[in-house]
């Protein structure tokens, strides 16, 4: 299960790429939040790496990437220029089309994604995965992960309403897929910090209020993690603006923190100490 929500998804990112030789044969990818974008792009076929440099040219960061945005936006166009971003991807590889079902993908590529999300409609957690919807498609899926205030609230596919699982639960490690045939289960969270940047430029006049909504989605999200013993722990910076250089540090910061771990190190360790080389430079 690998759970990420706002800049951390670098972070996530950087960590897997590290750890690839544990999972090259899982079959079975459960994700919640912008996780999905992650498996969005495995099932693509991109290496981790490559997923970087996919998010790069992804330019509502700003709102998308960290949500929480208060400042009234047009919702609609917003959401559009997702699945339009989505899309393209999509038209870079040959294996799927915007139509593509998931028990096609996992027909084509032996890849069994699940994606845990909220259901507005049925009012509560639940999985769209090859076996309980097949006839979703990968799209609708992936938007149907990506509802959050400040971004789009809402995503309906055919009569069922989905929204934001992350302020409900980040890890639901209980709705994870099983088949009963499992070695062993991965479940990867992240415990992060807000950073307050003093050079924005344009604060908006709820600057107070989305920054207090963020720390508040954060000490609840660290609340659940520490109480659950069975979760590899990920430590990251949360930014509300994003460049190529930010990026790359925090993909280089989860993989440091991969490398650590399969050597039994604290990953918080290394999220210090990586962090305090980049103020040094600075």
């Amino acid at each position: 299960m690998i759970s990420s929500f706002g800049s951390n998804i670098y972070n996530t990112i950087g960590f897997l790429d590290s750890v690839k030789e544990r999972t090259n044969d899982c079959v079975i990818w459960n994700s919640v939040g912008s996780a999905s974008l992650i498996l969005f792009f495995k099932i693509l076929g991109f290496n981790f790496h490559q997923m970087i440099h996919q998010l790069k040219d992804f330019n509502i960061c700003h709102t998308f990437i960290n949500s929480f945005s208060l400042i009234p936006e047009n919702e609609t166009e917003k959401k559009e220029f997702i699945e339009d971003w989505l899309i393209s991807k999509i038209n870079q590889v040959s294996l799927i089309n915007t139509e593509t079902t998931l028990k096609e993908i996992y027909r084509l590529t032996n890849l069994f994604p699940n994606f845990i999300v909220f259901s507005c409609s049925e009012k509560k957690i639940v999985s769209l995965n090859p076996s309980s919807t097949p006839d979703y498609n990968l799209i609708d899926c992936v938007m149907a992960s990506l509802p959050c205030v400040g971004t789009y609230l809402t995503h309906q596919i055919n009569t069922e309403v989905y929204s934001n699982l992350n302020a409900i639960n980040s890890l639901p490690t209980d709705h994870v897929f099983k088949t009963g045939k499992e070695k062993g289960f991965f479940h990867l969270g992240n415990i992060s910090f807000f950073v307050d940047q003093l050079e924005e430029l344009a604060p908006s006049p709820l600057l107070k209020y989305e920054k207090e909504i963020i720390n508040q989605f954060l000490e609840r999200n660290k609340l659940l993690l520490t109480e659950n013993e069975d979760v590899v722990v990920l430590y990251s910076d949360i930014f509300r603006e994003l460049d190529n250089i930010k990026m790359d540090n925090l993909y280089k910061s989860g993989f440091l923190q991969g490398k650590n771990f399969l050597e039994g190190v604290d990953t918080r360790q290394s999220f210090m100490e990586h962090k305090t080389s980049i103020y040094n430079q600075d």
